[in-house]
């Protein structure tokens, strides 16, 4: 594998982690009741 597309794969895995970050930081913020949240999935 070339650089390039080390450096890609590198770059869509960073993508990923950060989103994972984004995701857990939101749903710390929904646990803490700074953030509402309502479920289109989950019944009342």
């Amino acid at each position: 594998m070339n650089h390039e597309k080390v450096r890609r794969k590198q770059d869509d895995l960073n993508e990923a982690i950060d989103f994972i970050h984004w995701k857990e930081g939101f749903y710390a913020d929904v646990l803490a009741g700074r953030t509402v949240y309502y479920s289109n999935l989950v019944g009342e």
